[in-house]
């Protein structure tokens, strides 16, 4: 197997030969391992970069060969160089950089006891008027996607209702719940 040209290591790995896959990594690791490292400059990073590279080149050799299997290495070396560009990129998406100045004039978001209890009145208010919605598929449907933030695809499923009937059956209990807050709200206020 040691003697084996790059087309015949090819197409013994697309033919199941462990011995054959154990060639090609005793044949190029080292070659790879060496371009990692110069590229990354961290030994374990590249370490993990050749193991990666190894088996996205068995997994394509395996499954699919290659259309011109005299350029092996060059493949090999390819996966090897395209995975430390994306092992790269995705560390560069990870990265924040905090703006401390902005950061600063942003409230801290804790809610004050006061807030808190208004907030909480508010959704007891709600839900009271909300059961006095007179058509049992407006409350549910009202609780379901603003009170419990049930998907649409759920209370469809749930209510029996195409995704076009949601909406317009959403629209109208919305009018209703207004038209009974309103009227709430004008009978609570003194003349």
């Amino acid at each position: 197997m040691k003697n084996a040209s790059p087309e015949q290591l090819v197409d013994k790995i697309r033919n199941g030969e462990r011995a054959a896959e154990a060639e090609l990594y005793r044949r190029y690791q080292s070659g790879v391992l060496y371009l990692l490292k110069r590229r990354c400059g961290d030994v374990m990073q590249a370490q993990d970069l050749r193991q990666e590279t190894f088996r996205v080149v068995l997994e394509r050799l395996r499954n699919q060969g290659l259309e011109q299997p005299q350029q092996l290495a060059r493949f090999i070396h390819r996966v090897a160089e395209n995975l430390f560009i994306g092992e790269i990129r995705k560390v560069q998406r990870r990265q924040t950089y905090a703006d401390t100045d902005s950061l600063a004039s942003v409230p801290d978001g804790q809610l004050h006891a006061l807030d808190l209890l208004s907030r909480e009145d508010t959704a007891q208010s709600t839900r009271k008027l909300l059961d006095e919605l007179s058509i049992d598929r407006d409350r549910e449907l009202l609780r379901l996607y603003y009170l419990e933030e049930y998907e649409k695809s759920e209370i469809c499923e749930h209510l029996s209702l195409s995704p076009a009937h949601f909406d317009r059956v959403l629209y109208r209990a919305k009018q209703r719940f207004r038209k009974l807050l309103l009227q709430r709200l004008k009978n609570s206020t003194p003349e």
